[in-house]
C-alpha cells in the first residue's frame, strides 16, 4: 500500500516539475501565478492517478503513467479551446 503511494506521488511530482521548471525559470524569476500553476498541475494529476488507481482498480505504475498522459491532452485540448 505504501509503496503504490510513493509510486503515484512520484510519478505526479517528477512529471509536473519537469514541465514547470523549464516554463518558470525561461525569465530566471519565479513568480506567483507560476507557483498557483505547479500546485494545480499536481492536485489535477494526483487526482487522475488516484482515480484511475483506487477508482477503477489500475496497477499503480499504469495510473501514474495514464495520469500524466491524460493530463497532458486534456491540457492541450484546453489550450485549443481557448485559441478558439
Amino acid at each position: 500500500m505504501i509503496e503504490s503511494i510513493l509510486i503515484t506521488g512520484g510519478a505526479v511530482v517528477i512529471r509536473n516539475l519537469l514541465g514547470w521548471f523549464e516554463n518558470a525559470f525561461q525569465d530566471k524569476k519565479i513568480n506567483k501565478y507560476e507557483w498557483c500553476q505547479l500546485g494545480t498541475t499536481i492536485l489535477r494529476v494526483g487526482l487522475i492517478t488516484a482515480g484511475l488507481s483506487y477508482g477503477f482498480d489500475m496497477a499503480t505504475l499504469s495510473a501514474a503513467s495514464t495520469g500524466v498522459v491524460l493530463d497532458l491532452v486534456l491540457t492541450k485540448i484546453g489550450s485549443i479551446k481557448k485559441a478558439l
